[in-house]
């Protein structure tokens, strides 16, 4: 039969435990709301997004001016034509 003393010892060792295991749940809590993202993160990185999808728009808009600027092959070719032409005309051979 358990005494007195006995109950104590068991009280004493639970309580012990069950703090160690509310300061393990505690830790565990902690670690895990330091790697949940807040609000404000969220709203940086989508407003670094937002940056970047405008920056991109912009490149894309680029890229577009450059291909519209630049000469087809048979334009390029044409244009290579008549330098030749000139060439021949304003040095002619002696």
């Amino acid at each position: 039969m358990l005494t007195k003393q006995d109950l104590k010892e068991v009280k004493s060792v639970v309580k012990e435990e069950v703090e160690n295991a509310v300061a393990q749940i505690a830790q565990a809590t902690v670690k895990a709301i330091e790697n949940v993202a807040t609000k404000d993160d969220l709203k940086e990185v989508k407003d670094e997004v937002a940056q970047l999808k405008t920056e991109v728009m912009y490149i894309k808009a680029d890229v577009r001016d450059l291909k519209a600027d630049s000469p087809t092959a048979k334009e390029f070719a044409d244009h290579e034509k008549r330098i030749s032409r000139l060439e021949k005309t304003t040095y002619p051979s002696n």
